[in-house]
């Protein structure tokens, strides 16, 4: 028996990424694509790498029709954060379950979404309902959710390297977090403006986003998840001129640790994990490329007593649409690694 799936805004970088990992999964019926500025064209033409689809992109109109007269049994929105508030709850309210790859259920308060945003957000009961799902440490609330939140790409790759050392929490300085990460232009979305011009990133390298990034409440929630306290962190994005991928360095103060009992801490808390990896060297971005992987590594500077933690990932698959499958296999019990072990 398949799962009935439904993509709404399919016609972006991350529609397109959960496209191309969906029609690789063995138990899956993609049963409607929508799109608000692409309605009524073959999605064959608008995505010639999948002439398989003989379907056209919808409106939303045709959606409740769907809905109305077919089994759907989870959504995707791949849409901005105030659309995506709108439709989680008309799914929901379907009782049809919903992955959010926008910032609209990503916050159990949903007063910091709102001051962040700058947002209202009515639907309590939603929220109440939703998980935030990073995959490799949710994945019990994940299993029985009707609503998931889908991490951003930092804060998939800087959860994942924090995580481990809830283990030796005593011994670094979580109030002294500084965060420094590189993301490839396609986290900037497809919408066209002068800052995506090729001639405004090629051979150019800034920060952005200071000095508040919209991340770093999502970044702060996860640490007050994992450790138990309400800290704050210094969170530096950049933009660097490759297509995709997300390398986070996170520097932290630590006393009393060394560099292979870190290793040792990570490698045991990832041991069963199937996308993350924990590496000897320090990673690369082409090497989790097109992948749903996740490689960490560590360095301790002890002239300093900085500990360093190196994550990476492709932001657009474990940064958003493959941790979106991962979460929809979780949620239907079928194995995680169907459509993303390539």
């Amino acid at each position: 028996m398949k799962v009935k799936v439904g993509i709404v805004g399919a016609s972006g970088y991350t529609g397109a990424e959960l496209i191309r990992i969906l029609l690789r999964h063995r138990f899956v019926e993609l049963v409607f694509l929508s799109s608000r500025t692409l309605v009524g064209q073959p999605v064959a033409k608008v995505f010639p790498e999948f002439p398989q689809l003989k379907m056209n992109f919808v409106s939303t109109e045709e959606i409740s029709q769907i809905v109305t007269s077919n089994d759907v049994d989870v959504v995707f929105l791949a849409l901005p954060h105030d659309a995506a508030v709108e439709y989680a709850k008309i799914f929901y309210s379907k009782s049809i379950k919903v992955i959010d790859l926008s910032a609209a259920y990503r916050f159990k308060d949903k007063k910091v979404f709102e001051e962040t945003y700058r947002i209202q957000h009515p639907y309590d009961d939603v929220i109440k309902e939703s998980v935030w799902g990073l995959t490799e440490l949710f994945r019990d609330e994940i299993k029985k959710s009707k609503v998931i939140g889908n991490p951003g790409c930092y804060p998939t790759s800087i959860s994942l390297g924090l995580a481990p050392l809830k283990e030796i929490k005593d011994k670094i300085d979580l109030n002294d977090i500084v965060i420094d990460s590189k993301s490839g232009i396609s986290g900037k979305g497809k919408k066209v403006s002068e800052d995506s011009l090729f001639v405004e990133h090629n051979e150019n390298f800034y920060a952005y986003g200071l000095p508040y990034h919209r991340h770093t409440p999502e970044i702060e929630q996860f640490i007050k998840l994992n450790f138990g306290i309400e800290t704050k962190v210094t969170f530096v994005p950049h933009v660097v001129p490759m297509d995709r991928g997300i390398f986070s360095a996170i520097y932290l103060k630590a006393e009393g640790v060394s560099e292979k009992k870190v290793f040792d801490i990570y490698r045991s808390w990832y041991d069963k994990e199937v996308f993350v990896h924990v590496v000897d060297e320090i990673p690369q971005t082409k090497w989790v490329s097109n992948t749903n992987n996740c490689m960490i590594s560590v360095r301790y500077i002890e002239r300093t007593g900085r500990l360093i933690i190196f994550s990476v990932i492709d932001n657009l698959v474990k940064g958003a649409s493959g941790q979106a499958v991962q979460n929809m296999n979780v949620m239907f019990g079928i194995d995680e690694r169907e459509g993303l072990a390539y």
